[in-house]
C-alpha cells in the first residue's frame, strides 16, 4: 500500500526538508542500528587510502609503470578495496532496511544483484561507444566517444533513482525492471530527479570538501616530505604519522558514510513523489512545503491506518 507521509507529491526543496528532518529526527535510532558497519568499513578505507599514498610515493620516487613494487602495492591496493565491499555491503543493507523493514540479507543480495546488473549495462555502453569510435576514426576518435559515453551513461542513470530505490521498497519488483517499466516512469519525471541529484550532489561537494581538509593536509605534508627525501633530505614527518594519517581518513570516512543516509533518505523522498505522481488517482496530492513532516511509518489498510511500522523507525510523528 502506499503510506500518506511518504508517497505525497513535493518540490525538490520540499524532498530534502523531509530528508533532513527523518535523519535528525531518527539520528539516535540510526547511530545504533549504523554505527558498526560504518565503523568497520571506515576502518578499511583508512587502510585503503594508506596503500593509496603508498602508491603515490612510489611513483615519486621514479618507479616504472611495471615496476615489481609498484605493481606490488597495486595489487594490495585492490585486494584491500575488494575487502571493503563486504563492510560497505553491510551498510547498504543495514540502511535500506531502515526504510523497507526488510533484513539485512535481503537487501544485501538485491544490492548485489542491482549492482551487477548496472555495471555491466555501463561497461557494455562504453563498448558500443569505443567500438563505434574505433569504426569510424581509429584510436582518438575512440577516446572522444568514451567521454560520450560517460556523457550518456550519466544521463541515463537520473532515472535510476526511482527504479533503483523502487526495487528495495516493493519486495514484488523483478530485476530487470530496473530497466524496464520502473525505469520508464523515472524517464518522464527526469528534470525533478536531475534537480534533487544536483542540489545533493552539490552540498555532498561542499561537505566532502570540509570533511577531507585534514586529510588532504597530511597528504600534501607527505608528498612535500617524500620530494624533499628524493633531494636527499633527511625525512621530517614524526614516527607515529602513518597512524595518525590513519586515524584522520578512518574518522573522516565514518562522518561522511552518516551523512551519506542523509543523501540516502533524499532519494526516498524522490521515489515517494514520483510514485505518488505516478499514481494520481490512487494518492492524495499534495505539495508540501519545505517544513513538512517526514513519513511517519504508518500503513493504509481497509479499515484506515495501522499502527504497525512500515519501516525500523521507532519515534512516530
Amino acid at each position: 500500500m502506499l503510506e500518506p507521509e511518504l508517497y505525497k507529491i513535493r518540490s525538490v526543496s520540499a524532498c530534502m526538508g523531509c530528508a533532513y528532518h527523518l535523519f535528525t529526527d531518527n539520528f539516535k535510532k540510526i547511530f545504533r542500528r549504523m554505527w558498526l558497519p560504518i565503523l568497520v568499513t571506515s576502518l578499511c578505507m583508512g587502510v585503503a587510502m594508506l596503500m593509496a599514498q603508498n602508491m603515490e610515493r612510489i611513483q615519486l620516487a621514479g618507479s616504472g609503470m611495471y615496476s615489481p613494487e609498484l605493481m606490488m602495492a597495486m595489487g594490495e591496493y585492490s585486494l584491500v578495496q575488494l575487502i571493503c565491499l563486504i563492510p560497505a555491503l553491510w551498510t547498504g543493507g543495514r540502511l535500506l532496511g531502515l526504510l523497507n523493514d526488510r533484513t539485512t540479507g535481503w537487501n544485501v543480495r538485491r544490492l548485489i544483484k542491482s549492482y551487477v546488473l548496472v555495471i555491466v549495462a555501463m561497461i557494455v555502453v562504453e563498448l558500443v561507444f569505443f567500438l563505434i569510435g574505433m569504426a569510424v576514426g581509429g584510436a582518438l576518435t575512440a577516446t572522444a566517444f568514451l567521454s560520450l559515453g560517460f556523457l550518456v551513461i550519466f544521463v541515463a542513470s537520473v532515472p535510476l533513482i526511482y527504479s533503483w530505490m523502487k526495487y528495495f521498497m516493493d519486495p514484488d519488483m523483478r530485476l530487470g525492471m530496473l530497466f524496464g517499466k520502473a525505469y520508464k516512469a523515472g524517464w518522464r519525471h527526469w528534470g525533478f530527479l536531475f534537480g534533487l541529484f544536483c542540489l545533493v550532489a552539490l552540498i555532498m561537494v561542499v561537505i566532502c570538501v570540509i570533511l577531507f581538509l585534514p586529510a588532504m593536509g597530511l597528504e600534501t605534508a607527505a608528498q612535500a616530505n617524500a620530494a624533499g627525501m628524493l633531494g636527499g633530505d633527511a625525512s621530517g614527518l614524526p614516527a607515529a604519522f602513518g597512524v595518525l594519517t590513519y586515524v584522520v581518513f578512518a574518522c573522516t570516512y565514518f562522518i561522511l558514510y552518516f551523512v551519506e543516509i542523509w543523501m540516502t533518505f533524499n532519494m526516498y523522498y524522490g521515489y515517494g513523489s514520483v510514485e505518488a505522481r505516478e499514481h494520481g488517482d490512487d494518492v492524495e496530492r499534495e505539495v508540501l512545503d519545505d517544513g513538512a513532516a517526514p513519513f511517519d511509518g504508518r500503513r493504509i489498510e481497509e479499515g484506515g491506518y495501522s499502527s504497525e511500522p512500515k519501516n525500523d523507525f521507532e519515534e512516530i510523528r
